[in-house]
This record gives structure tokens, sequence and C-alpha cells, in this order.
């Protein structure tokens, strides 16, 4: 058996501001809840509410019945040869994959990446779940006690997007 000294590729050095989670966060939150984060989204040209932020979820999620409600037709998606285990440890249904703009928060603080999205059949009571993809991605960072998201836009503005 050996070990052999390896080195990771440096990654470029980027510049991202200080994101910081403040008393003026909390806007209405009841601090005995603990919900989820929900947010909108803009996705291509809808508006999405109930957006299920999920930093455990592996995949960004598009359910069936979110994906009829956009009016996207069956021939847009591809392919997709992995399995998704629900929540129950079931496999669930993926109908194919797409990638959609995604814009999250609203100009001029507004940033919008790309995100591949899994189209499944399985009973969802939110409309998407964004996962660690998007989520790492967009350089998001949670708070859940504030119940809010926020990432960098630039090197010196960070967007912030409160919970519904």
């Amino acid at each position: 058996m050996a070990i052999n000294d390896t080195t990771r590729p440096q990654r470029p050095h980027i510049r991202i501001p200080v994101i910081s989670f403040y008393e003026s966060d909390f806007q209405g939150i009841d601090n005995n809840l603990h919900d989820p984060v929900v947010i909108f989204v803009i996705v291509e040209k809808f508006i999405i509410g109930k957006v299920l932020v999920d930093q455990g979820s592996s995949v960004d999620i598009l359910p069936h019945s979110t994906f009829r409600k956009m009016q996207l037709t069956e021939v847009s998606l591809h392919p997709y040869n992995g399995d998704l285990v629900g929540f129950s440890g079931g496999l669930v249904n993926i109908r194919g994959s797409m990638w959609m703009r995604t814009t999250f928060d609203s100009p001029p603080k507004a940033k919008m990446i790309n995100v591949q999205y899994l189209v499944i059949d399985f009973p969802n009571p939110y409309h998407m779940t964004l996962g660690q993809p998007s989520l790492n991605n967009l350089g998001a960072i949670i708070s859940t006690p504030q119940m809010v998201l926020k990432f960098p836009i630039s090197e010196t503005e960070v967007g912030v997007l409160h919970a519904d």
C-alpha cells in the first residue's frame, strides 16, 4: 500500500464581499418556528413562488406539475440516466433534465445563473427545490434563524432574499 502526495489545482482568486447577518435581517420571523427557507425566483420568464432552499439536496428539482404550469413541452427535456432517491428511500421517476436561466432577487441586486433541473414525477408541496448545485453556483449563504439567503453579486455587493 502506498500513499502518494497529490497537489490540488489552484483555483483562481475570486474576490467576494463579506457576507454577514444582522439583527435587521429578522423580518417578522417568529423564533419559535422552525420553518424551511422558502423563496421566490424567476425561471426564464416565470415568477416561481414556494421554492424550497434545501442545502441537503444533491440536485435541483422541478416537479412535473410545475413544468406543466410553465407550459413547457416534453420535447424540451434531455434524457437523464441517473437515479434519484426520495425522502422515503424509494426511487423517484425522473422524466428528464432541463437547463434554465434562473434569476435571484430583482434588479439592480439580481443575479442570474443557469440551473439544471431534474423534472420529476413525485408529489411535492413546493413548486421547485433548489439544492447544492444551484446554491453553490450562486455562492449562497443561508441563515435559517433569520430565514434569509445572501449571495455575492459583485466584489462589493451582496444580494438578499428573505423567506416568503
